[in-house]
């Protein structure tokens, strides 16, 4: 009887240590290339906040979205009324059936600093909310998608070899 609890005991021990043994990294083994990372460019946004509100506001191609969520308990407000002061003039942002508010901002598509005032009334409560939206220049990567063909230097220089007749 001794015998068996003291096998149990030696193999329990062994287990025990079998787990927990570290392996040590070493040289020489080739796992491939590392994976390149994917670089997606966020999108601007703007955020404010008071007792009772919760505002993030991001600017896409298609306008501003809002997401507005209560405070205290980080609910989103799905049947609340926004009018957005904007370098337009006030806008009324529209509720989506996903929870979100939009409205069209076609001054997001230019580089700037905008300060904007945001007007939020729900169930019988008001708040103004301010927030800025800074909308970043086009970087080089962007800049040279969107010039066209016939501005690049490459088509200049083919198109010389193409009227020249040496390509």
């Amino acid at each position: 009887m001794r015998l068996r609890r003291l096998f149990a005991l030696v193999t329990a021990l062994v287990l025990l240590t079998a787990f927990t043994v570290q392996t040590n990294a070493h040289e020489g083994e080739d796992h491939g290339t590392a994976a390149n990372a994917v670089s997606i460019p966020a999108l601007p946004r703007a955020e404010a906040s008071s007792k009772l509100f919760e505002l993030v506001a991001t600017a896409s191609s298609e306008g501003l979205t809002i997401y507005l969520d209560r405070s205290a308990t980080n609910d989103p407000v799905s049947n609340a009324q926004i009018a957005v002061e904007t370098p337009q003039g006030s806008i009324a942002a529209q509720p989506s059936g996903d929870g979100t508010y939009r409205l069209a901002a076609p001054w997001t598509q230019k580089p700037g600093h905008y300060d904007l005032i945001a007007t939020v009334m729900a169930d019988g409560a008001a708040d103004v909310l301010t927030f800025t939206l800074d909308i970043p220049a086009a970087n080089g990567a962007s800049a040279n998608a969107s010039r066209s063909l016939s501005d690049s230097t490459f088509a200049s220089r083919l198109k010389d070899r193409i009227s020249s007749g040496s390509l």
